[in-house]
């Protein structure tokens, strides 16, 4: 007989500065687990919504923010 595994609501208090110390000190796969997780879970319901969107988009866009020739074009403003 297989023993059957019994589902469980398990409820964690954790402040945010706790929370985020925690989600430094992953490693950079653990990171990029949870950023997969957050982008596929919890973000769904904001994907219609402009900021949703650009939330998704920020990280391919910073490839091209964080170039010095574009510091460069920026610097007088």
């Amino acid at each position: 007989m297989k023993s059957q595994e019994m589902e469980k609501d398990v409820i964690l208090r954790v402040n945010f500065d706790s929370l985020k110390k925690s989600i430094i000190a992953l490693s950079s796969s653990e990171k990029k687990e949870l950023l997969m997780l957050l982008e596929e879970n919890l973000f769904e319901s904001e994907l219609n919504e402009p900021m949703g969107e650009y939330l998704l988009s920020e990280s391919s866009l910073k490839k091209d923010w964080d170039k010095k020739e574009e510091d460069e074009a920026w610097k007088d403003l």
